[in-house]
């Protein structure tokens, strides 16, 4: 499962990526049923600007995806204008 999903970030818009796919069988005394389903998926969403994403964590238990992104460091620069 893990080798089906691609993950990736490029200009601050995280994409996830990935193929998936399921086999469903019932089978009783009076009918056997298979079904399957498959298909590509993607979603992108944009990063928060103070997201670092060289620093970036990914897992994934019981099929829940977790990325952590760290922080960038706030090194915002107060400039004080004065008025003429």
């Amino acid at each position: 499962m893990l080798e089906d999903i691609d993950i990736h970030v490029k200009d601050n818009l995280l994409t996830i990526s990935g193929e998936r796919s399921s086999d469903k069988e019932i089978k009783d005394d009076q009918r056997h049923i298979v079904e399957r389903s498959y298909g590509k998926f993607s979603r992108s969403l944009r990063l928060p600007n103070d997201a670092d994403a060289d620093k970036v964590t990914a897992s994934m238990e019981n099929g829940v995806l977790e990325l952590l992104f760290e922080k960038k460091p706030s090194g915002a620069v107060v400039k004080k204008i004065s008025l003429k």
